[in-house]
C-alpha cells in the first residue's frame, strides 16, 4: 500500500522522452518524513496524552489529600483550644487563671465570656493578652462589637468563626462557641493570633489552600496580606460548591476570571467552615507541555539525523541532482556562469552539460541587455530583446518633455573638457532618475538638453500628470544638486523645462539594419519651443494648455501668456507650474517661485532678448 502511494506521488513528476524522473530524492524524502515523523508523532502524542491524564488524576488526589490533611490539622487545633477554654471558663475571672491561660497559649489574644440576652450579647468577663496586640492598629474590643450579632448565634450550639484582621491589620480570627455551663445563656469568644495556624497553609507548591467561613471570607491563607485584608472568596466556584454541597468533601474543575483551576474542599465538623485547595491548571500542566515541546524538538532532530544519514548513503547518485538544483538557483538569482562539470556519462551528465551551455547563453543575453540598456530605456531594451519592436510607428497621444541648462556654453568655457563631462554625468544621473521614477522614457540627450516621453511605449496612468510630477521632482533635485555649489569650478545650475501633450507618430525609425525609437510630430516641436520660452517669462517649468487640461487641479499653476508658436495656427496658452496644489510649500505666485529656485529675472532684458 505504501509503495502504491509513493508511486502515485512520483507519477505526478513529468517524464521526458528518455523516461527519466527525479524519483530518488522524492522517495527518500517521503520515506523519512512519513515513516519516522509519523511514528514519532504518534508515540509522542500518545505518551503526552497518557501523561496528561495521569497528571489530572494526581492533581485531583493531591488537591483532595491536601484539603483533608489541612482540614484535619486545623480541626484538631481549633477543637483542642475550644475544649480547653470550656474547661477553664469557670476560672477565667481569677488572676491566677488569667496568667495560666495566656502563659500556656501565647497565640491566645483575647478570651471573653458574654451573656446572651435575646438577640444581643453583653460582655461579662473579657481578658486581653496585651502582648498579642502591641503591633495592632486598632481597638480589639471595638472590633468585636461589630461581630456581636454573629456571635449571638453561638447560644444555639453553633460555633461562629470570623476574621477580625482588617480592623487591627494583624492576622487574627475570632471564634464564638457556647460555654455549656449553668444557665446555657453564656457564650465564650476567643481571639487567636494566626501565625501558627498560617504555617499549616504554607504548601510551598502550586496547590494553594485556604480556610474560609460560611460567608466566604478567608480566615487563613499562605498569603498574609490576603488574610489581613479580609479577602472574600465567596464568588469562587469551589467555595460556592462547598457551601451548597451536603457532603463534607468534594473535587471539581472550574473556570474563574478566565483561568482554569482544579479545586477540592473539606468541610470541618464545626463552625460551618472548610478548607479549600486550588491549583491553576496551566501551571500544573507546565511540565507536560515542556516535555511535549522537548519531545517534538527531539523528533525534529531525529528526522534531521535520519535525513543526513540517507543523504550520505545516497550521495553517489543524489549529489549531481543537488548540484543542478543549486545551479538553477544561481540562474534564478542572475548568476549565469556555472561551475558545472559532468561527473557521469548518463542522463544526469547530459543534463549537466545542457545546464552549463544554457548558463553561458543566458549570460551573453544578459550582457547584451545590460549594454543595450545603457543606451536606451530599460523597458525599451526588454521589448527589443523580446522582438516586440518592429520598424514603423503608430499614432498615439504622448506627453513630451524638454529641459535645457541655462548658460551652458558660458559654464563649459570655464571648465576643462573632462570637468564638463563629469559635471554633465552627475547632472544627467539625477535628472534621469526623476524620469524613471515617474514612468518616463528618456528619448535622447542633445548636448546639455534632455528629451523625455510619457506614454510613448505603454501608458502608465495619467502620463501628463507623471510628466509634470517629473518636472517638479527635477526642480527639487536641482536645488539639492546646487547645495555647496557657487564657485567657478562648481557653478550653480539653472534649467528650463517645457511640457506639451499631443498626438505624434511613435515607433522605430530608420532602416532594417539600424533603428531608433523616437516620436515625430508637431507636438514635439511645440514642447521644444515652450521650453525656450522659460527665458522670456522668468520661469523654470512651462506647460501648454493641452497638458494643463490633462492634469486637472492637481497642480498649482499661473497663466503667463497666450503665444503664437511657429507652425501653429492657433495661439497656445502657457502656464507656469508653481508646484503641487496640496503642498503647503508651493509658492503662491511666480515671484515667490523665482525667489525659491533662484531665478534672476529682468523683464525688460528678457523681452529685448
Amino acid at each position: 500500500m505504501l509503495r502504491s502511494l509513493l508511486n502515485r506521488i512520483t507519477n505526478l513528476v513529468p517524464e521526458d522522452d528518455r523516461g527519466i524522473r527525479w524519483t530518488i530524492r522524492l522517495k527518500l524524502s517521503l520515506i523519512i518524513s512519513l515513516l519516522v515523523g509519523l511514528a514519532l508523532f504518534l508515540i509522542i502524542s500518545l505518551a503526552s496524552l497518557f501523561f496528561r491524564r495521569d497528571n489530572e488524576v494526581r492533581i485531583q488526589e493531591s488537591s483532595r489529600q491536601l484539603a483533608a490533611n489541612v482540614g484535619t490539622a486545623v480541626s484538631a487545633e481549633l477543637k483542642s483550644r475550644i475544649q480547653n477554654l470550656r474547661l477553664l471558663s469557670e476560672s477565667l475571672g481569677a488572676a491566677r487563671g488569667e496568667k495560666v491561660l495566656f502563659e500556656n497559649d501565647r497565640s491566645l489574644a483575647l478570651v471573653g465570656i458574654f451573656q446572651v440576652q435575646g438577640d444581643s450579647i453583653a460582655p461579662r468577663t473579657v481578658l486581653v493578652n496585651a502582648e498579642s496586640f502591641k503591633d495592632s492598629r486598632g481597638d480589639i474590643q471595638q472590633a468585636l462589637v461589630r461581630l456581636y450579632p454573629a456571635f449571638a448565634r453561638a447560644r444555639n450550639g453553633s460555633i461562629v468563626v470570623r476574621n477580625v484582621s482588617p480592623d487591627l491589620r494583624v492576622p487574627l480570627c475570632a471564634i464564638a462557641f457556647p460555654s455549656r455551663i449553668q444557665g446555657g445563656d453564656r457564650i465564650i469568644v476567643m481571639v487567636l493570633r494566626l501565625d501558627e495556624l498560617l504555617a499549616m497553609f504554607q504548601t510551598g507548591g502550586i496547590i494553594k489552600s485556604a480556610l474560609v467561613n460560611e460567608e466566604g471570607t478567608v480566615i487563613a491563607h499562605e498569603d498574609r496580606d490576603t488574610v489581613v485584608s479580609g479577602t472574600s472568596f465567596a464568588s469562587v466556584p469551589i467555595v460556592k460548591e462547598m457551601m451548597a454541597s451536603k457532603l463534607n468533601n468534594g473535587l471539581t474543575e472550574y473556570d474563574f476570571k478566565g483561568v482554569s483551576y482544579w479545586g477540592a474542599f473539606r468541610r470541618l465538623d464545626f463552625g460551618n467552615v472548610g478548607v479549600i485547595t486550588y491549583a491553576e491548571g496551566s501551571k500544573w500542566f507546565e511540565a507536560v507541555d515542556r516535555i511535549l515541546k522537548w519531545n517534538f524538538l527531539l523528533m525534529i532532530v531525529v528526522i534531521c539525523v535520519a535525513i543526513i544519514f540517507v543523504f550520505f548513503f545516497a550521495r553517489s547518485f543524489s549529489e549531481p541532482i543537488l548540484k543542478l538544483v543549486g545551479a538553477a538557483s544561481d540562474i534564478e538569482n542572475g548568476r549565469f556562469i556555472l561551475n558545472l562539470k559532468p561527473e557521469t556519462s548518463d542522463e544526469i551528465g547530459l543534463l549537466t552539460k545542457s545546464f552549463a551551455s544554457m548558463g553561458r547563453g543566458l549570460q551573453e543575453r544578459e550582457n547584451l541587455k545590460v549594454s543595450f540598456g545603457r543606451f536606451v530605456n530599460k523597458e525599451l531594451a526588454e521589448m527589443a530583446m523580446s522582438g516586440e519592436l518592429d520598424l514603423g510607428g503608430v499614432s498615439k497621444e504622448v506627453t513630451i518633455f524638454f529641459s535645457d541648462i541655462r548658460g551652458f556654453t558660458t559654464i563649459s568655457e570655464k571648465l576643462e573638457p573632462e570637468e564638463v563631462v563629469e559635471f554633465l554625468n552627475q547632472y544627467m544621473t539625477e535628472m534621469v532618475k526623476c524620469v524613471q521614477q515617474t514612468y518616463g522614457l528618456v528619448d535622447k540627450f542633445i548636448g546639455d538638453a534632455v528629451m523625455a516621453l510619457w506614454g510613448a511605449l505603454r501608458p502608465h496612468g495619467n502620463d501628463a500628470v507623471n510628466a509634470v510630477n517629473c518636472a517638479i521632482l527635477m526642480r527639487k533635485q536641482l536645488m539639492k544638486f546646487n547645495r555647496g555649489r557657487g564657485s567657478a569650478r562648481k557653478p550653480i545650475i539653472r534649467i528650463g523645462m517645457g511640457i506639451n501633450t499631443g498626438h505624434v507618430i511613435a515607433g522605430q525609425m530608420g532602416s532594417a539594419e539600424k533603428m531608433d525609437f523616437t516620436v515625430i510630430g508637431d507636438a514635439v516641436n511645440t514642447a521644444s519651443r515652450v521650453e525656450h520660452l522659460n527665458k522670456t517669462y522668468g520661469t523654470d517649468i512651462l506647460i501648454t494648455d493641452h497638458t494643463y487640461e490633462k492634469t486637472g487641479k492637481l497642480f498649482k499653476v499661473e497663466e503667463v501668456d497666450r503665444v503664437a508658436v511657429r507652425g501653429k495656427s492657433k495661439p497656445v496658452t502657457l502656464y507656469a507650474v508653481l508646484g503641487m496644489a496640496d503642498d503647503k510649500d508651493t509658492p503662491s505666485n511666480i515671484k515667490e517661485l523665482r525667489k525659491m529656485v533662484g531665478i534672476e529675472f529682468n523683464a525688460a532684458a528678457a523681452k529685448k532678448g
